[in-house]
Formats: C-alpha cells, structure tokens, sequence
C-alpha cells in the first residue's frame, strides 16, 4: 500500500497547480491516511505549506489518532524547511513522540526512521557512544533494505544511507560502508550537498582495498561533477578549488601507484593550481580540508622524489596541527600521515635524529590507532550479531502475524460452516439435536483453547525480542548433558582467558603491556566455573613476579595455563575432594619460566609426550608455545604433575 504513495505524488503536484496553499479544511477531508502522508509530502517539499498553517494540522491528527501521519507531522517539525531554530527541549519531545508512534511492529518503516532521526540528536548532542551510533545505524540498515528503498523515499532515503555509510566508514567497516554509500550515490542528484562527499568517500574505500583503478574512476567522476556546477555556480568559488585541488591530488596519488608517472604528474600540476591556503582558522573545517589536502600533495612529492619541495609544506601542516588539536578527539590520528612524511624528509636531509624522532612518534600513534581498530572489530562483531537477531525477529513475528490471521480467518470460516449446518441440521433431524448440542460444545471449548493458545503464542514471541548477551554460557544453562556442559565450560574458559587480556588492557594505563600477576590471577579465579565437581575444593596459590608482556604472548600464556587448570580440574584430583595447586611466573634476566604443579595422582611425562597427537589440550599448548617460540616439558616426580614452559621475554 506505501508504494502507492510515490506512484500517486506526480498525480498531487499536478493538483497543487490548481490549490498552491495548503489549508487544514483540505487535509481533513482526505480520509486515507496514505493520502494524508502524500498531501504532506506534496505541499511541504513545493514550499506551499506555511508553518503557521503546518501547526494548526497537529491538534487534529493529535485527536483523530492517526499514529503514521502524526509520525511524518514530527519528522517534518524536527526537519523543517521553515529556517526555525527549535529549542533541544521542543526536539526531545518530537523525537520521543516518533519513537512512542512507531511501536506497533506494522509501522517497522516509522520505527527504522525514528531510530536513525533520535541517533543523529543524541550523536548532536553527545549523549551516544560511537559502538551505539554503529549498532542504531547497522539495525536501520538491516531494516531499510528488508522493507524496501521505495517506501523511505518521503523521508530521504539519499540522505538517510550517505549519512549511515558514512558512520560505516568512520568505524572502519568497509564492506557495508561501500554498499550504503553505492546506494545513497544511485539516489542521489548530482547537484546534492552530499554527493562531493558520497563519492570521495567510495573513491577512499577502493584506494583502501588497494583497487586503485576503481578509486581513480570515482574520483574522475568527483572532478567531473565539481567542473560541471562551478559552470553553474552552485557553490562558492573557494569550495569548487578545494575539491578539485583534494580530487587532483588523489588522482595523482593512483596514477602514481598504478606506475602512470605522466599522468601523475599532469594531475599534481593541475592541482597545486587550486591550492589555496586559509587563513580563517576559526573555521575548524576549513582547516581540516587544506591539512588533509597538504598530506596528499606531500605525499605523492615524495613519491615522485621531490622531497626537497616539501619544506614549505611540512611546516605549513605543522601549523594547522596545532588548530586541529582543539578537537582531538575527532582529529587525535590525522596526524600519522604527517609524521610519516617528516620522518622522510629528515632522513633526506640527513637529520637522523629528527627522523627517528618523528618515525617513533608516527609507530605511537599508529599502534594507539590499532588497539582503537581492534576494539572496534570486537564490537562490530557483537552488533552485527544484535542487529541480524533483531530483523530476524521482526521478520518472524511479521511471519506469526502472518499465520496467526490465517488461522483466525480459517476458525472464522470453520464457525460459520458449523453453525450454518447446526442450523440446517436442527430444522431437518430434531433425534439428533443432542447430539449436535455435543458437538458444537466440544467446538467451542476447542475454539477456546486455540485463542488461550494464541495469547500464550503472542506473549513468547514478545519475551522473545530481548537481546542475548551470553550465548555460551546460556547454552550451558539450557543443556543437562553433562559432556555439552563440560565443552561449554571449556569454550568460555578458553575465550574468557583471550578476554581478560583485553579487559586488562583496558583498565591499565598502559596500552600494550600485561601485568600478568593481575592477569593470572583473575584468569584463575575465572577458572573456577570449569569445575563441574561441587566437592572438590582445589587450593590454587600463585608466585608471580611483576612481569608485563604484549598482548599476543599474554594471550598465548594465558590459554596455556587455561588448558593445564581445565586438566587438573578434570584428572589430577579423581577420588578426591581437596587439592593443591602452585602456579609460578618468575623472570631471570630475559627468560620468563612458567611452572604449573600439583599435587594430583600424577601421571608419566613420557606417555604424555607420546599422546599429543590424540590429546587437543596438549596440541593446542604445542602450538602455542611455538608461537612464543618457547618449550615446554614435564617433570617427573613421585606424586602429582609438573608442568615448566620457559620463553624469551
């Protein structure tokens, strides 16, 4: 039915020729409320909807309860095209009046708009979390293509997908950025305020996945397009040169990595033409475009072996350094490239010591970038999860409602066929009355049962919607099988101990060191849901030096001395209800020696050693010990197990 909204708009701009103003006495005698959002629609996007008169459409829709067309109302109050600055407190209410309106799961169009409307406020005003803005934006994407790019064209769908592709992009998810952006490009008019920005941000995501090819085509269609509209002097003369100097340098840049040196060249000194230098440093944008400018334009110099030439620019992007510090939050890992290319100078001009200054400093921040990348790699992943859960529950509630209607019209059909042949039946053959009395009884207590069942269906599938957060743990829980249980404890052990690095490395100051006498023994106390014996009380007791390792060794440690508790926790104690275990981590000058010791029922080291092509835990601790480049052996003793890993620090 929606999709008769955009296949009837050109019927009511030819209309609005005849009305031009719209009035409420009109727009309360459209009955439909698909017709209603098409009236909106119309006169609001042709400027014949004054905003006195857009007001006065509130108390009646307010009243007649008509929740869509009251959602477009506020979409269109918080968008207004009226150049009315609202009050945050009058947007709060808006917002959170779209959010309340788009409940019922029919309105899943209302809801995905509501979503990325309240997402972009709350990103205004710094109430939201960057994971948040990822998880809201996956969530209404997944949304927008399940319900169809057609029935979001009377809220924007072109700004609506540049804006998420562009969130995409800023986490570093390319893959969904590329297809967002490719969309909001095919619906967007070349004369948009987006599309220099659509198309500049696909052209970086080609030049990322090194499709350079690819890269240098969207940003020959930039340029083309930047050409065409300062013919028509859409923009200003300053905003024209900046883009075409930032897409020349890019061109320059590819040809230059695709070993085009003439074309790279041709490009260089037609861009340097549209450098121009800015002086209004209170204009924070502006500053950001010429220093991201100045890093492409050193960069392929120095590629071309002009290095010399880059002095004067190599300062001038110090200077704007010093302004984008003033938002270092969004600005903090702009500078890499700019250190980067110091580095090179420096080493040009023989100034070593500057040179492995300025290279150090580009390895810090780059490494800090890294660690940012990898925490947001790990969110991703959880929100993508939560993001396809949720479109496969509204899916399949869609689906129940679905089912639920057809069984509700077949009931419907099977009462009217019964009573018409209880009817029929008591008029013809009154012996058998009783018996017909029967059986419309026993139809109607089953007929009872079904809607009780339908009720009981409806509330599940609403409990249903809650989002699972501990799928490992929850299996366990739901599972008696005591093997299952046994894998499952052994998988969040596992995956718990490559966490704990993380969540250690979090809380630390330091943002690529381990303590590990922090990391093990939380790791130990973690080990504990592992024990599937409630009566084995097992006394572990470290001796840990303060020793601090990086994160790839802290994690190939601590899955090491995961395997070894598993193990003991599961063989050294059989028969037994207490135990004792001694965990050492001691560093001799450049040597760190890790001992794991029981006092278990023991085992024979030369048949351990024998069995490490059947025994997981013991080819998983081989190959981590390789990766550390260590060795390992087991010392025989009398009574228990004696485990010793020695590596270089």
């Amino acid at each position: 039915m929606r999709v008769l909204i955009l296949l009837s708009t050109l019927i009511i701009c030819f209309n609005l020729n005849a009305r031009k103003v719209a009035s409420l006495d009109d727009f309360k005698k459209i009955k439909d409320q698909d017709d209603q959002i098409k009236y909106l629609y119309s006169y609001y996007d042709r400027n014949y909807l004054d905003y006195s008169t857009f007001l006065s459409f509130y108390p009646y829709l307010e009243n007649s309860k008509r929740d869509r067309v009251l959602f477009y109302w506020h979409y269109k109050h918080v968008n207004n095209m009226w150049g009315i600055v609202m009050p945050i407190s009058q947007l709060e209410i808006d917002y959170s009046k779209m959010m309340e309106l788009s409940k019922n799961p029919e309105n899943s169009i209302e809801r995905s708009v509501a979503i990325f409307s309240q997402t972009i406020f709350k990103y205004s005003q710094k109430q939201i979390s960057e994971q948040n803005i990822y998880y809201n934006y996956l969530q209404c994407y997944h949304q927008i293509k399940s319900n169809g790019i057609l029935n979001y064209k009377i809220y924007g769908i072109d700004i609506i997908t540049s804006e998420i592709g562009r969130n995409f992009y800023d986490v570093g998810d390319y893959d969904n950025a590329l297809e967002c952006l490719l969309l909001a490009d095919s619906l967007t008019h070349p004369r948009s305020g987006y599309k220099n920005m659509m198309l500049n941000l696909i052209e970086s995501i080609y030049a990322k996945k090194k499709d350079y090819k690819s890269a240098a085509k969207y940003a020959q269609l930039n340029f083309n397009i930047n050409k065409a509209l300062e013919k028509l002097k859409i923009n200003s003369q300053q905003y024209h040169k900046y883009w075409q100097c930032l897409l020349g340098l890019n061109l320059a840049y590819y040809n230059l990595l695709m070993n085009d040196t003439i074309k790279s060249k041709s490009y260089l000194n037609e861009a340097v033409t549209n450098y121009v230098q800015n002086y209004n440093y209170k204009i924070l944008g502006d500053v950001v475009g010429e220093f991201d400018v100045l890093q492409i334009l050193i960069q392929t110099k120095q590629l071309l072996g002009q290095v010399s030439e880059t002095d004067t620019l190599l300062k001038r992007s110090l200077l704007l350094k010093k302004f984008l510090d003033i938002d270092y939050q969004r600005n903090q890992f702009k500078p890499i490239g700019l250190y980067k290319s110091l580095a090179v100078y420096y080493n040009y001009t023989k100034e070593y010591g500057k040179a492995y200054q300025y290279l150090n400093l580009s390895n810090e921040l780059q490494d800090e970038l890294n660690i940012v990348n990898d925490k947001r790699k790990v969110w991703q992943v959880e929100s993508r999860l939560k993001a396809e859960e949720f479109v496969e529950k509204v899916a399949k509630i869609e689906e129940d409602n679905l089912k639920n209607n057809r069984i509700k019209n077949t009931v419907l059909l099977i009462i009217i066929i019964v009573l018409l042949a209880v009817v029929i039946v008591y008029f013809n053959i009154r012996k058998k009355n009783f018996l017909i009395v029967k059986q419309k009884e026993a139809l109607e207590k089953s007929l009872n049962e079904k809607d009780l069942l339908f009720r009981e269906v409806h509330h599940r599938v609403k409990n249903n919607l809650q989002i699972v957060s501990s799928l490992l743990l929850r299996e366990k829980r739901k599972n008696s099988d005591s093997l299952f249980k046994s894998l499952m404890s052994n998988a969040h052990a596992r995956i718990d101990s490559m966490a704990l690095v993380y969540d250690n490395l979090y809380q630390s100051q330091e943002i690529s060191l381990i303590n590990m006498k922090t990391y093990v023994n939380e790791l130990i106390n973690n080990t504990n849901i592992i024990n599937t014996r409630d009566n084995l009380n097992l006394q572990i007791t470290t001796d840990i030096d303060e020793i601090k390792l990086n994160i790839s060794t802290a994690s190939s440690i601590g899955l090491i001395l995961t395997e070894l508790i598993i193990n003991i926790y599961k063989h050294a104690f059989i028969n037994r209800n207490e135990g004792n275990v001694l965990v050492r981590m001691h560093l001799n000058i450049n040597r760190i020696t890790l001992e794991v010791e029981d006092d278990g029922i023991g085992f024979n080291p030369n048949e351990v050693q024998s069995s490490n092509d059947k025994s997981t835990g013991l080819l998983l601790i081989k190959g981590l010990v390789r990766q550390i480049d260590g060795k390992y052996w087991f010392v025989k003793k009398e009574k228990g197990s004696h485990f010793v890993l020695e590596f270089m620090m």
